[in-house]
């Protein structure tokens, strides 16, 4: 959260100080560290947008939160200068100031990889006006490789040091699992059981939004098991979009949870799905539903159906085409509010989550280029606003 306001000086003969207050909301509520590379978000936010001011940093709980930051930037800060960084001399000296500095392992660990994935994702901050250059520059040869290929290879190495590996996505005999791809149980949403039978897990994971914690969901497309699953997190959760990628229609493990047109209806559990209305362009389909559970709610079901697309590169897992839609608009989001991005930071953030997200450096690419596109859309946007406003 940003907050920038001014503060009256107490002579009169000076002006108002101008202040900017960033407040960090991410840290878990049982007092566990944070998703490293949401803290690591937070240091280059708050230092890409404060360079030579003075910063004050504070933890309304104690001092190991905010020693936490300062240590992380202290060493992203000695990567940048010296080239080299020195953990042990850099806690001594939080130590020496403020006792209670990184007090345990884990939280030494913590920073170790926090430091390792910001010094990673140093440069990565681009502002809009810069992205067709930083695109173009990304395509540059080092070592007989683009940097396309060094920054996913680094970002990849580090997630696989990190999580073991992405595993297998070879069928998984569970009922409720498409694949060997199975949610980690911090990000799981939990559904709330009020039937004989009913379960509370679903294969999915809750992904921040640019704002808000626990806004949006990756999940697989419905298996003849899941279907009334699917529907009691959308009602539980108030789901008001629904985005979805056609699958391979030989795909047996795929079931049927949306009527096909208009007037039509499908009963799933106890959740009924109307069909209010549907719109096809040539790469979608929109379909407006009624939704009736315990209460109605009004539904958005987006379904792309692009058709220059390999079958076998349409996997329903919930992570690798999810994950890149969810990565592109995050993005947008950021360019639209922020006007800047960091891509690795990004996809750092969602492969921490569902680890399978952006698996191969074709997709990689393609979330440059298409922010390069959508850039490009907004610049001409914005300059015929100008040039309309210049007329009238």
């Amino acid at each position: 959260m940003l907050v920038s306001f001014c503060l009256p000086n107490d002579k009169d003969d000076n002006p108002p100080r101008q202040l900017t207050h960033f407040q960090y909301t991410a840290w878990p509520e049982d007092g566990s560290d944070p998703c490293m590379w949401s803290m690591v978000d937070f240091e280059h936010k708050v230092f890409f947008n404060t360079l030579e001011t003075v910063t004050l940093v504070h933890s309304g709980m104690d001092t190991t939160r905010s020693s936490v930051f300062i240590a992380l930037h202290d060493l992203i800060r000695q990567a940048k200068l010296n080239q080299a960084v020195d953990f042990v001399d850099t806690v001594s000296r939080l130590r020496q100031d403020m006792p209670n500095t990184v007090q345990t392992y884990e939280q030494y660990m913590y920073l170790h990889h926090a430091a390792q994935a910001g010094i990673a994702c140093t440069g990565s901050y681009t502002h809009i006006s810069a992205i067709f250059l930083k695109v173009h520059l990304m395509g540059n040869v080092v070592n007989g490789k683009n940097n396309f290929e060094n920054e996913f290879n680094n970002l990849f190495s580090f997630e696989t040091q990190l999580t073991g590996g992405v595993g297998d996505v070879t069928q998984d005999p569970k009922s409720k699992n498409r694949f060997f791809i199975i949610p980690d149980k911090k990000y799981q949403p939990l559904l709330q059981v009020d039937s004989p039978g009913e379960e509370d897990y679903i294969n999915a994971v809750t992904l921040p939004s640019l704002y808000t914690q626990t806004n949006q969901f990756l999940t697989q497309l419905p298996m003849p098991t899941t279907v009334n699953d699917f529907w009691r997190l959308v009602t539980q959760y108030n789901v008001s979009l629904i985005v979805a990628f056609k699958s391979y229609e030989k795909d047996k493990s795929l079931a049927i949870y949306l009527p096909e047109e208009q007037g039509q209806s499908l009963q799933c559990g106890n959740i009924a799905v109307n069909v209010e209305s549907v719109t096809a362009a040539p790469t979608w389909t929109e379909m407006k539903l009624t939704v009736k559970g315990k209460e109605t709610q009004e539904v958005t079901h987006l379904t792309f159906t692009e058709r220059h697309i390999e079958p076998k590169n349409l996997l329903p897992n919930g992570a690798e085409l999810s994950g890149l839609a969810y990565v592109v608009t995050t993005l947008m989001d950021r360019l639209d509010q922020e006007n800047y991005l960091t891509v690795p930071v990004v996809v750092g953030k969602v492969k921490s989550i569902r680890p399978h997200a952006i698996p191969t450096l074709q997709q990689y690419i393609f979330v440059y280029e298409t922010m390069k596109l959508y850039t490009e859309a907004v610049i001409s946007t914005e300059r015929h606003r100008a040039e309309y406003s210049s007329t009238v």
